[in-house]
C-alpha cells in the first residue's frame, strides 16, 4: 500500500438527467410490483429535450399508467413536464421467461456483479463515496426546503480524499456543479454552499487551507435537466455503487425486478461484503458473483479480503461436526458426489493488527517491517497486546471486550509492542485451534498457512512455538484461488484425481516448535491473564 494517495468519487442529485431516468424506470417497476408481486420487469428510459422514451420488456398482470408515472416523477424532481412521452414496452421473451419461472427461479440473465465494504465510515463505504453522496443529498434538501434560494434540481459533486497509510486524512478537492437561476449571485451561492452543504457533509474528514473547492467551475449552470443533457437509465451505475472505486459488472440497477441479477446479485454481493466487515472478519471485503441465465446458483463466487481477514479451517471429513464453542460448521468442498465438511473459526483481528501499528500508531512505515522490528528485541519484556478492537471471538465470545496493552514497564519500547502485537495473532490462532480440537476430538499434527502474513518468518515461527505444531508454508500462498483452480481442473479433466493435486502441492518452509513446554505454558498463561483484562470493558456496569 502506498503511504500517500488520493481517491475520488462522484455523485449526482435526484434531478440529474441520468438519475431522473433511473427514477422513472424504478417507479414503473414499483407500480407493476404493487399490483403484481410476481411481475417481471426490465424498464429503460431515454430522455432529451422535448421527449421521454420508456422502453423495455414486461410480463405482468398489472396495467400501470406509464405516461402519468413519467410526468409525476419529472414534476416531483422539480421540472415542468412539457415533454412528449412515448411508451415502447413489450412482452418478455418466452426464452427468458422459461428460465426464471418454476421452483428453481433461475437468473434472468448472465453477468458478473461486485459488492464491496470497508471500515472507513459507519456506512461501511469508502470515504469519498460517502462525502460525495452527502453533498448531493444536501443539495437536494437545500433546494426542496428553500434553504438556498434560486437553486435548480440538476447537480453533481465530486470529492477527492487524501489517504495516509490507508486512512482518510483530509479532503483534497471538492467539485460541485449546481444548477441556479440566471439572476443568482455566484458569490452568494458559493458562500451558501460552503456553509450549508460542504461544511455539513465533510464534518468528519478534515478540510484545510490547501483543500481546493471548485463550485460551478464553468462559471454558470442555468440550463439543466433534459434540456441541457440527454438522460439514460443506468449511465450513473458507478454513482449507484462505489463511485468508480470498485469494479462494476456493467448492468444497470434501476427498472429491474429481482430475477435480474444485475440488481439482485449486486445487492447480495454488497450484503455479504458488508456483513463480513461489520462482523469484523475483515477491514475490507470485495465479493464477486457470476451467474448464468436460468441457473439458480452463481457459477462463481469470490471473496477477497485484501489480506485483512484471518480464518482457520479444520477438515472434519464426511461427517459435519456441530461446534460447542461458536465455530462455524461449513462445507470444505464437494467432489464426485462426496461432500467434505470443515470447522471454521475466525480471527477477529489478524493482519488488521499490523495495519493498526502502521496506520494509527505509526510505529511502522510498511507492514513487512514488523518482522525486522520484532527481532530487534529478545522478547516482549513482559508486555502483552490484546487486539480486541471490536470484541473477542472463540473461545471467549465477549462482544464488550476491547483492546488492551498490559505488563508495561519503563523498559518497554516500540519494538516490544510490535513483537507483542505479532504474538497476539499466534495466541488467537492457538485459542481457536484448542476450540476445534475440543469440538472434533481430532488430534492435530500440523498447521498449513497461506496469505500475505505467512511471509513473516517471525510470525510463523512464533505460531509453531505457541501452538506446538509444525507450521507448513506452501510455495504458493494464494491458497483460495489455487483451490478453486484445482477444483476446476478436476471438473474438466486436467487432473484425474485428488491424488494428482496432492502431489502438486509443495512446501516452501516448515517451522518447527522451538521452545520448551514450560516456556509455552508460561506465555499462554500470561496471554490468558491479559485477555481477562480486556473482558467487559465496553459494557456499562450500571445496566
Amino acid at each position: 500500500m502506498k503511504d500517500n494517495y488520493i481517491l475520488t468519487a462522484e455523485s449526482v442529485t435526484a434531478g440529474h438527467p441520468d438519475k431522473l431516468c433511473d427514477t422513472i424506470a424504478d417507479n414503473v417497476l414499483d407500480a407493476c410490483l404493487k399490483e403484481d408481486p410476481n411481475a417481471r420487469v426490465a424498464c429503460e428510459v431515454l430522455a432529451t429535450a422535448g421527449k421521454i422514451l420508456v422502453a423495455g420488456e414486461l410480463r405482468t398482470t398489472a396495467s400501470p399508467d406509464v405516461e402519468t408515472i413519467v410526468r409525476q416523477t419529472v414534476q416531483r424532481a422539480g421540472y415542468d413536464c412539457n415533454y412528449h412521452v412515448e411508451v415502447r414496452l413489450h412482452t418478455q421473451s418466452p426464452d427468458i421467461a422459461g428460465a426464471v419461472d418454476g421452483d428453481t427461479l433461475g437468473a434472468g440473465d448472465q453477468g458478473i456483479m461486485y459488492g464491496y465494504a470497508c471500515w472507513e465510515t459507519v456506512e461501511l463505504l469508502p470515504a469519498p463515496v460517502v462525502l460525495a453522496n452527502r453533498i448531493t443529498s444536501l443539495l437536494t434538501t437545500c433546494r426542496e426546503e428553500n434553504l438556498i434560494s434560486g437553486m435548480g434540481p440538476d447537480g453533481k459533486a465530486q470529492v477527492s480524499v487524501q489517504y495516509a497509510f490507508g486512512v482518510p486524512e483530509r479532503v483534497d478537492t471538492i467539485v460541485i456543479s449546481c444548477q441556479h437561476d440566471a439572476d443568482k449571485n455566484p458569490d452568494e451561492l458559493r458562500e451558501e454552499l460552503r456553509r450549508l452543504v460542504i461544511d455539513r457533509a465533510c464534518h468528519d474528514v478534515r478540510i484545510d487551507e490547501q483543500t481546493k473547492i471548485l463550485i460551478n467551475p464553468s462559471g454558470r449552470f442555468v440550463l439543466g435537466g433534459f434540456e441541457a443533457d440527454t438522460g439514460l437509465t443506468g449511465r450513473k451505475l458507478m454513482v449507484d455503487t462505489y463511485g468508480g472505486l470498485v469494479p462494476h459488472g456493467g448492468g444497470a440497477l434501476s427498472g429491474k425486478d429481482g430475477t435480474k441479477v444485475d440488481r439482485s446479485g449486486a445487492y447480495m454481493a454488497r450484503y455479504i461484503a458488508k456483513n463480513m466487515v461489520a462482523a469484523h472478519l475483515a477491514d475490507r471485503c470485495q465479493v464477486t458473483l457470476a451467474y448464468a441465465i436460468g441457473e439458480k446458483d452463481p457459477v462463481m463466487v469470490d471473496v477477497n479480503t485484501f489480506g485483512t481477514g484471518g480464518f482457520l479451517l479444520m477438515n472434519t471429513g464426511e461427517t459435519p461436526v456441530t461446534s460447542r464453542n461458536g465455530l462455524v460448521t461449513t462445507i470444505a468442498w464437494g467432489l464426485d458426489g462426496r461432500v467434505d465438511y470443515a470447522l471454521e473459526g475466525s480471527i477477529f483481528v489478524a493482519g488488521a493488527a499490523i495495519q493498526w501499528l502502521r496506520d494509527e500508531l505509526r510505529l511502522l512505515e510498511e507492514s513487512r517491517d514488523s518482522e525486522y522490528m520484532a527481532r530487534k528485541v529478545r522478547d516482549t519484556n513482559g508486555c502483552y497486546v490484546v487486539p480486541a478492537f471490536t470484541g473477542l471471538g472463540a473461545p471467549h465470545w465477549d462482544q464488550y471486550a476491547r483492546g488492551t496493552i498490559v505488563g508495561l514497564t519503563r523498559g518497554c519500547n516500540k519494538y516490544h509492542i510490535i513483537r507483542a502485537t505479532l504474538d497476539s495473532i499466534c495466541y488467537q490462532v492457538n485459542d481457536v485451534l484448542h476450540a476445534m480440537a475440543a469440538d472434533s476430538g481430532i488430534v492435530m499434527k500440523s498447521l498449513r498457512v497461506d496469505g500475505g502474513a505467512s511471509a513473516n518468518n517471525y510470525l510463523m515461527q512464533t505460531m509453531a512455538d505457541i501452538s506446538d505444531l509444525e507450521v507448513k508454508r506452501p510455495r504458493c500462498v494464494e491458497t483460495t484461488a489455487l483451490g478453486a483452480a484445482y477444483l476446476a481442473g478436476l471438473a474438466v479433466g486436467y487432473w484425474q484425481s485428488a491424488e494428482d493435486i496432492t502431489r502438486n502441492w509443495s512446501v516452501d518452509r516448515v517451522f518447527q516448535p522451538a521452545i520448551s513446554e514450560e516456556e509455552r505454558a508460561k506465555r499462554i498463561k500470561g496471554w490468558n491473564k491479559a485477555v481477562r483484562c480486556a473482558y467487559h470493558w465496553a459494557k456499562d456496569e450500571e445496566e
